[in-house]
């Protein structure tokens, strides 16, 4: 069944868009692989009923949050002591 809805000179001609777009893009920091790794550690041993005694789950997202501060100020020595 021939319907003709695209004609041969519908495809003479290609017009593409190149517009760039920005992206949200994180990428993988220090910081933030050490705050993954504590997140999925408790998660686990809340999967197989191990009692922690503390897991920081108020104290680390603060210290992230400093660690990128301390860096976006270029104070890299206060940084490095505070992920160590």
């Amino acid at each position: 069944m021939d319907t003709q809805t695209i004609n041969p000179n519908d495809f003479q001609s290609v017009t593409v868009d190149s517009t760039v777009q920005e992206k949200a893009v994180t990428y993988p920091t220090d910081g933030k692989l050490y705050e993954r790794c504590r997140q999925h550690l408790v998660r686990l041993s809340g999967r197989y009923g191990l009692k922690l005694r503390q897991n920081y789950s108020r104290k680390a997202p603060y210290l992230l949050l400093m660690a990128n501060r301390y860096h976006s100020a270029k104070q890299m020595k206060r940084k490095r002591v505070l992920l160590s």
